[in-house]
């Protein structure tokens, strides 16, 4: 099909304990305020009984509002749910309907955590699994496809959004977002597209905390992103999604875009086995990667007036990401954020609340500094916190994510004028 030229973003949604809008949270960010703390477990018996060596805290998901449904679960009914809660504000901003998302070029991508079963239930599956136990526990029964696969999701926003196409879903660690943004933009380059959007959801589980523990990523206390002092992540809750739509589409029914993905590279760098702190991605490779999508949108280093980070707390990462910084800015340092001790480590979810802070930032000509809660180690690079918002000059921002699995990205994105 003829090319369609750059994919545009014409409304963005978020949902987290700091705000549930983007114009909430980006209040809420002004103010440097830091989303509620809260141990995963009753007390710190209960998480070694879980076999964790002490309690986790976390920036839980609020209550979804006009609904009984906790947020804790990670069934599909209310990933679901979640998902419609940031899909009605992107459209709204958009200037979009539910019924514009009808039609067969009309593309639906997911990418996050994947809806996942209740740990403790699969390892009562394996303990209990004949007729008796099943009837005394009747917990194991959700152990069954239905209740947590992502075709079940599928389903769920099919029939509830009315989509003409089901979802495709990625489930690629913390990068799935990511990758999912960076799959739609080709969908529209390509001409194959006219709109797509892309969710993300995170909630936080048992399953996630285990294995953050079981790669030595989870922090005790200290989860700051860029400071010699931290231990790793601390998990967050939140959802958040972006709607792309072709030039020719927003024009024809004379919308208006927020942002335009004018270069956008992703690359597999190769993970550690180890993970956690011994997580460290080449930052060659990755400053190779940012190079790509500066060249793919035409412009040099020095015209980015902002670098939205992954930074999430694991050391090793956040090492690389400061030297790729460092070996393109060199001494003409570029602001840089990353909120994820403020917000909690959404894992996929954080690219996409990345998108909405930035589109933000870049509308609204300032850059809202991060909250530092530990010392920072800035390795020569301008890291934005504790300060008054920053004025930008430059239409042009990169964003960047990184998965523990090895999988990078780099997307320059421009302002559209309003």
């Amino acid at each position: 099909m003829a090319d369609a030229g750059r994919a545009l973003i014409s409304g963005l949604g978020v949902f987290n304990a700091l705000g549930h809008d983007t114009a909430a949270l980006c209040a809420a960010l002004t103010e440097q305020r830091l989303g509620a703390r809260s141990g995963f477990f009753a007390s710190e018996r209960a998480a070694q009984g879980n076999g964790l060596p002490f309690n986790p805290q976390q920036v839980a998901m609020p209550a979804l509002p006009q609904t009984r449904r906790n947020p804790a679960g990670c069934d599909a009914e209310t990933a679901c749910a979640l998902i419609e809660k940031v899909l009605d504000e992107a459209l709204a901003q958009a200037g979009l309907r539910r019924a514009d998302l009808a039609g067969r070029r009309v593309q639906f991508y997911i990418g996050g955590q994947g809806v996942q079963p209740e740990i403790m239930k699969f390892t009562a599956y394996l303990q209990r699994n004949d007729a008796e136990d099943l009837f005394f526990n009747p917990g194991i029964r959700k152990m069954h496809s239905d209740s947590y696969a992502e075709e079940r999701l599928g389903r769920l926003l099919m029939q509830r959004v009315g989509l003409a196409l089901p979802p495709l879903a990625l489930s690629t660690a913390s990068c799935s977002s990511m990758s999912a943004l960076f799959l739609a933009s080709r969908a529209i380059e390509s001409g194959r597209a006219d709109l797509v959007v892309v969710a993300s959801w995170q909630q936080v589980s048992q399953y996630n905390l285990m294995f953050m523990g079981g790669v030595n990523a989870l922090a005790r206390s200290v989860a700051q992103p860029f400071s010699a002092a931290t231990e790793g992540v601390m998990l967050g809750g939140g959802a958040a999604l972006a709607i792309l739509e072709s030039e020719a589409h927003l024009r024809a029914r004379q919308g208006r875009g927020l942002l335009r993905i004018d270069g956008f590279a992703t690359c597999q760098g190769g993970g550690s086995g180890r993970g956690g702190q011994s997580f460290a991605p080449d930052f060659r490779t990755l400053a190779r990667t940012v190079e790509e999508s500066l060249e793919q949108a035409g412009i040099a280093a020095a015209d980015v007036g902002c670098v939205f980070m992954h930074g999430n707390g694991i050391r090793g990462s956040d090492q690389a990401e400061l030297l790729a910084v460092r070996k393109l800015w060199g001494d003409n340092t570029v602001p840089t954020v990353s909120y994820k001790a403020q917000l909690g480590y959404q894992v996929a979810a954080s690219g996409l609340t990345d998108l909405a802070i930035a589109a933000d930032a870049l509308q609204q000509r300032r850059l809202l500094a991060f909250k530092a809660l530990a010392p920072l180690d800035a390795a020569g690079v301008h890291l934005h916190a504790d300060a008054e918002p920053l004025a930008l000059t430059s239409d042009k921002l990169v964003k960047l994510g990184l998965g523990i699995e090895g999988s990078m990205a780099a997307c320059t994105l421009t302002r559209l004028a309003g």
